[in-house]
């Protein structure tokens, strides 16, 4: 099947109102492989994600009209936003903290002036501009260019998806919070805090690198998947947020 996927007369057979949908969804499957995401125009990030997590981003230009009909129809595969989707930095339970405008600086002011003025004339339309004045996961992902390393946001929802980053070689940062009965391994506890995930051991385990070590030697620990992502109180906050970051050549990302 595998061989014939591709032939003229599958895509013809795939824009028959009659197609059969199982069999729209083995030969979409079997030509585009069993992981595919529609490339979604409304949400580009989620375009890169997918790419990065290992899924086919299958253009538009792809299929003829009638075939997609078939294909979507048949819940065959899905837009990139709906499988991938850019997560809205300012979502979850924590919301960004917004400056009093009574309490801008003379600098502060001239800025928000000329974001106004700049998105008004952008968008032909009046525009909001507010001011964080908290450091949060964006920030974080975009001081990562300094260090000429590519970042970008993303909520994870298992560390089987955090696998998938890292089989692509790409290290991925998380925040975590435990106590110190629930992971004494780490010899601290803590509220919050950015570690990296950088490979796996045979059996599952995370390897992290951890900026709170004593020392360079000390740096890399295992803990156990249950206490990154399980249900133990170890996990409090893991998973929420993360960021990726690819080091450019010639760049060393620890991984």
């Amino acid at each position: 099947m595998a061989a014939h996927a591709k032939a003229t007369w599958v895509s013809n057979a795939l824009e028959d109102e009659d197609a059969d949908p199982e069999a729209v969804k083995l030969a979409f499957s079997k030509r585009f492989g069993e992981k595919a995401v529609i490339h979604d125009p409304n949400d580009l990030e989620a375009n890169k994600i997918a790419v990065a997590a290992g899924y086919t981003v299958v253009p538009g230009g792809a299929l003829p009209k009638a075939a997609w009909k078939n294909v979507k129809g048949a819940g065959a595969v899905l837009p990139a936003g709906q499988v991938t989707p850019s997560p809205n930095p300012s979502a979850g339970d924590e919301q960004l903290k917004i400056m009093d405008p009574d309490h801008y600086t003379q600098p502060i002011e001239n800025v928000v002036a000329f974001a106004r003025e700049f998105g008004e004339a952008l968008l032909e339309r009046p525009v909001q501009v507010r001011v964080a004045t908290d450091v949060k996961w964006p920030f974080n992902a975009a001081y990562a260019h300094t260090y000429s390393l590519d970042s970008f946001v993303t909520r994870l929802r298992s560390l089987a998806e955090v696998e998938r980053f890292v089989d692509a070689g790409i290290p991925v940062v998380v925040s975590l919070s435990w106590k110190l009965k629930d992971m004494p391994e780490a010899t601290y506890e803590t509220n919050g805090h950015l570690l990296v995930i950088v490979g796996f051991t045979d059996d599952g385990d995370p390897v992290l690198n951890d900026p709170a070590s004593n020392s360079n030697d000390n740096v890399r620990s295992i803990y156990t998947r249950e206490q990154v992502f399980g249900d133990a109180p170890a996990a409090h906050g893991a998973g929420r947020a993360a960021w990726q970051a690819r080091g450019r050549p010639g760049i060393d990302t620890g991984s």
